[in-house]
């Protein structure tokens, strides 16, 4: 007599009320884990590998890690045996949007920027996970409220590459009558190296002769940031 049930199980196999989409209904995301999340995200399991099996797999490459998750690319993603280009296009495009609702929350929290650790608090959830150095700036208004933030250059993985004509156009054609400059550094190590020093000496002698005022250059790492300001460098 030949057996039709597979040698396998899948999502649906499990009781109702421990299925991942479920409960994420039922009982709220909190209640979930990583895995479950983003089984979720991937939606369906393949012949052999419930959506949960893949969630692990993938999870356990990158040490269970977020932050590295956050990182991958698509080709990193597919070398799991059943995540193709749709599956590894949703991943990263997920992940993407929680690093910008955690932008816009920040924005929507913080409007006035007066310190260092209140530019921290706004951009290291977007900046933290990023493979590469961005450069970005706050534009402020003469009360230090934010106008906007820009994406200045985005240079390779120890370095950044600024073109200063490009900083203050932009600062200029947005109104800004100060403003702060950011970038991250993907090590975690938050130190400035000799050129972001010499970046900033740069910057800060250019914005002196067109009159906008340079507030601070901030250094986002994993856990913690360095200011020229509060280092008394600027």
């Amino acid at each position: 007599m030949k057996n039709d049930t597979p040698s396998y199980y899948t999502i649906h196999d499990l009781p109702e009320d421990e299925r991942p989409r479920e409960r994420l209904l039922t009982q709220g995301p909190e209640t979930l884990s990583n895995k479950e999340i983003l089984a979720i995200m991937i939606g369906s399991g393949v012949p052999g590998h419930s959506a949960l099996d893949l969630a692990k797999e993938l999870l356990d490459k990158h040490d269970n890690n977020l932050s590295l998750l956050g990182r991958v690319g698509a080709d990193e993603i597919m070398s799991i045996k059943g995540l193709g280009k749709a599956r590894a296009a949703h991943i990263i495009a997920t992940l993407e949007f929680g690093r910008r609702k955690a932008k816009a929350d920040a924005e929507h929290e913080i409007r006035t920027f007066r310190s260092a650790n209140d530019v921290f608090r706004v951009m290291q959830p977007i900046m933290v996970d990023l493979p590469e150095e961005h450069f970005r700036v706050l534009m402020l208004d003469t009360a230090c409220q934010l106008i906007r933030i820009e994406e200045i250059s985005i240079g390779g993985i120890d370095a950044t590459i600024v073109d200063l004509r490009t900083l203050f156009r932009k600062l200029i054609l947005g109104g800004a009558a100060r403003f702060i400059a950011v970038h991250n550094h993907p090590s975690g190590n938050s130190s400035p190296s000799r050129p972001d020093k010499e970046l900033t000496m740069r910057i800060q002698e250019a914005a002196k002769t067109l009159s906008i005022r340079f507030d601070d250059h901030i250094i986002i790492g994993k856990n913690s940031y360095f200011s020229f300001n509060e280092e008394g460098l600027i």
